[in-house]
């Protein structure tokens, strides 16, 4: 099965299930109505956005290698990625996940915090007053954040020195595809302490940008998910199993791409935004880049390899570009495949070294 270009867009929400469970663990709940309340719509929100900047800030992205692995063979192919080493980062990750919500001192003291705000005759927390519901959210928040540091740790932690360039080199590769980007993919050109400051300074100026992408894709995210959970109530039942859930709701979302066509629509948008944003970035990068690294950085955009290749047809043909040559450059802008271009390499040569009158 095509995996469908909403689902990356899952794992927060997927995320949420699973740890409301720690609060409603007493008695069997209605998933689907608890996801649609109003307290647990603002925690998926924000596990959302707490998944998302993790990205920005570099920690999210070996989650996104990892969900590749499990979808791809041409992706596990490029990294070297034995049967047995995937295999390895899917139990390593359940474990890691296991042990911390038995074991972690962080996790434990967040969870007694959320039981002491539970209210078994009003578990969605529908009626409480304003400030709870945002005390619930924030403590909520930060288990999502712990989870994902937690399960990104755990990834890395079965990833070779090699494997973990690749991943770098591969997000430079395919930046023009990915509609929130990792400026710590930047690593893969050896940056040194000085860049790195430069870098931070870059990420702060883009900040504002960032957050209005976000939100732009969390908007796509919440659109598709009331039309699946439609499509789960429709189904009828109640459903208290939180693996039953996930599933249904990976269907549903199946479906919706299916038979919604306007989300690609809105998708194609979403990515196109994501795609100035990551021109932005990289152009800001040019002036902070030593001329080998401008070398190395046009050659893992401009010649990539084959399994690369591969990925990023994949992603136009699912987002509907296919190469049909209506991308409309902007100011400035470089092309995916285009060389960087010979304006920019000038005025850099002439800011660099400037002209003795």
């Amino acid at each position: 099965m095509k995996p469908s270009s909403l689902r990356p867009l899952v794992l927060p929400v997927l995320c949420v299930i699973a740890l409301a469970g720690v609060v409603s663990a007493q008695a069997p709940v209605d998933i689907g109505k608890m996801m649609r309340s109003k307290s647990m719509r603002q925690l998926q929100q924000n596990a959302a956005k707490t998944a998302l900047r993790s990205f920005w800030n570099g920690g999210g992205s070996s989650l996104m290698f990892q969900q590749l692995i499990l979808q791809d063979a041409d992706f596990r192919e490029g990294f070297g990625i034995s049967e047995e080493q995937g295999d390895q980062m899917r139990q390593k990750m359940t474990e890691t996940m296991q042990k911390a919500f038995m074991n972690d001192p962080e996790f434990k003291t967040l969870q007694a915090q959320m039981q002491k705000l539970h209210d078994p005759a009003d578990p969605f927390l529908e009626n409480a007053p304003e400030e709870k519901q945002q005390e619930f959210a924030r403590l909520q928040e930060k288990i999502t954040d712990i989870a994902i540091r937690r399960m990104s740790e755990a990834t890395e932690g079965e990833m070779t020195s090699e494997q973990k360039r690749k991943m770098k080199e591969f997000q430079i590769s395919t930046m023009s595809e990915i509609p929130i980007v990792s400026p710590d993919m930047f690593e893969a050109l050896d940056l040194s302490e000085q860049q790195r400051k430069q870098l931070n300074e870059i990420k702060k100026e883009l900040e504002p940008e960032f957050e209005r992408n976000m939100d732009d894709i969390i908007g796509l995210q919440f659109k598709a998910m009331d039309k699946a959970y439609d499509i789960i109530e429709k189904e009828g039942g109640e459903i208290s199993d939180q693996k039953v859930f996930q599933e249904k709701l990976v269907a549903a979302l199946e479906k919706v791409q299916k038979e919604h066509p306007e989300f690609k629509e809105l998708e194609k948008s979403i990515i196109e935004k994501g795609r100035g944003f990551s021109e932005k970035l990289k152009f800001k990068m040019f002036d902070v880049l030593t001329d080998e690294q401008m070398e190395r950085m046009g050659q893992l955009i401009d010649n990539p390899p084959d399994y690369v290749g591969k990925m990023l047809a994949k992603m136009k043909e699912r987002r509907g570009s296919g190469g049909d040559g209506n991308w409309q450059p902007g100011l400035d802008s470089w092309k995916p495949g285009d060389p960087i271009p010979e304006e920019y390499k000038k005025q850099r040569k002439e800011r660099r070294f400037p002209s003795k009158s």
